[in-house]
């Protein structure tokens, strides 16, 4: 099993979120990718779709599923499924971004650094 630790995200307005996944290595389950969005105001209410992006890749996240939200911390932590034949052409792309459609607004999420060092180690991995 490989998981990439939880890398924070953000748009130009700031608006973040927290990824992480879980990759099951020797079986056929698909990849478990986790969010968490922060709101500014107020708490996120309803994701209605996600997907990761690269160069001419699309990876749409599926059976999106709330786990948790925090009113105090105004995020709502979600669990979705990916394709795990199309991972690894996704995380060879760049760069990569996180779109969202949540509570009836689009947003577009960039990674920070060490989500791109994560991704080289999983490609390595795999590799082998």
């Amino acid at each position: 099993m490989y998981f990439f630790y939880p890398t924070n995200w953000k748009t130009g307005s700031k608006d973040q979120a927290k990824l992480d996944i879980t990759y099951h290595t020797g079986n056929d389950l698909p990849p478990a990718v986790n969010i968490s969005f922060f709101g500014k105001k107020e708490t996120p209410r309803k994701v209605t779709s996600v997907s990761l992006n690269g160069e001419g890749v699309v990876y749409p996240l599926s059976n999106i599923r709330a786990l948790y939200a925090d009113t105090k911390k105004q995020l709502l932590r979600i669990t979705t499924e990916g394709d795990r034949n199309t991972l690894v052409s996704l995380l060879e792309a760049n760069p990569i971004t996180l779109t969202a459609e949540i509570d009836g607004v689009s947003y577009t999420y960039t990674p920070e650094k060490n989500f791109n060092e994560l991704k080289t180690e999983f490609l390595i991995l795999l590799s082998y």
